[in-house]
């Protein structure tokens, strides 16, 4: 079992978003009208509040589906979904997903 775990930990640590068991929070098509990616990142946790999320979102720190989000203002909407699924990363190690329902 031990080198499952560790090959778990390595995708989650080294490689990313892809395996492992990340944190999801589901949200409604409705709750996304006035969703921004501060808010994303308020609602899954990823920061406390939205001025720490503006400032992490300012900094680089932020990527949406392993992109890059460098606009505070950038709106969350269904058409950023890849099969009903976001995953927001706030540096290295911190992993969230979105899941439309």
């Amino acid at each position: 079992n031990r080198p499952e775990m560790e090959r778990s930990m390595q995708t989650l640590f080294m490689g990313g978003s892809e395996g492992g068991s990340i944190p999801t929070t589901e949200v409604k098509a409705a709750d996304l009208e006035n969703m921004d990616i501060l808010g994303a990142l308020v609602l899954t946790g990823l920061t406390p509040s939205r001025s720490e999320a503006r400032r992490a979102v300012q900094q680089g720190g932020v990527k949406l589906n392993d992109e890059k989000v460098d606009d505070i203002a950038f709106k969350i909407t269904e058409d950023v979904f890849k099969d009903g699924i976001i995953t927001i990363q706030r540096g290295k190690k911190s992993f969230h997903r979105l899941k439309l329902v």
